[in-house]
């Protein structure tokens, strides 16, 4: 909330403040340096009679119910409609991310047929699906914390797209350029690289 939605709210409770507020002559007084602004250095009650001291007493404790209650409904209210307006938000993002996440899924899974050439159609088909179920955990979560208003509805919508579109460009250039990145051989070839490497430093160790 602004601060003069604050203000709107909650100064018919200050009834003190308005009064003094609504003195046209204390403010002329003050402008033409005739009149001064009071100081309190005591408590405020030593401004009340004590006969009304009391009656003062129960106004303010219900003024301070009532201006709780009144910050409470706000704070709902304020909250619903951010989330209604994040879901119209996400719903929004959704009519375009969803148009995207086709054609990136068919730009991760075409050149898969071109790279694996071993294996038939199940290894390109259980690859494909793989990615597909990486984006569907990740659209998922970010489309939650956008909900939760964790992230920017934007942000949530698009992350799984971000994600994997540079993977898409990788597999794009790989199949180009007829890279074995799937090729059984190459994994064989870098875990033995890799194991060697490893017995090399527990040799070197004392």
């Amino acid at each position: 909330l602004a601060v003069k939605d604050v203000e709107r709210y909650l100064n018919p409770y200050f009834t003190l403040y308005q009064k003094r507020k609504q003195d046209s002559l204390m403010h002329r007084n003050i402008a033409a340096g005739k009149g001064k602004v009071s100081v309190y250095k005591k408590d405020f009650f030593d401004l009340v009679p004590d006969s009304s001291r009391q009656h003062v007493a129960q106004i303010t404790e219900s003024n301070l119910r009532n201006v709780e209650r009144l910050v409470k409904i706000v704070s709902m209210d304020t909250k619903l409609r951010n989330e209604n307006l994040n879901q119209f938000r996400i719903a929004w993002h959704k009519k375009f991310t969803l148009s995207f996440a086709c054609m990136l899924l068919f730009l991760i899974g075409a050149p898969l047929g071109a790279i694996i050439r071993k294996g038939g159609m199940g290894a390109p088909v259980i690859i494909a699906i793989g990615f597909f179920i990486i984006y569907f955990i990740i659209s998922s979560t970010s489309e939650k914390l956008a909900q939760q208003g964790a992230v920017k509805p934007w942000y949530g919508m698009w992350m799984a797209s971000a994600i994997l579109l540079p993977i898409a460009f990788i597999i794009m250039a790989a199949a180009r350029n007829d890279s074995p990145i799937f090729s059984k051989e190459t994994y064989v070839r870098l875990w033995s690289i890799l194991r060697a490497m490893l017995r090399k430093k527990k040799t070197v160790k004392p």
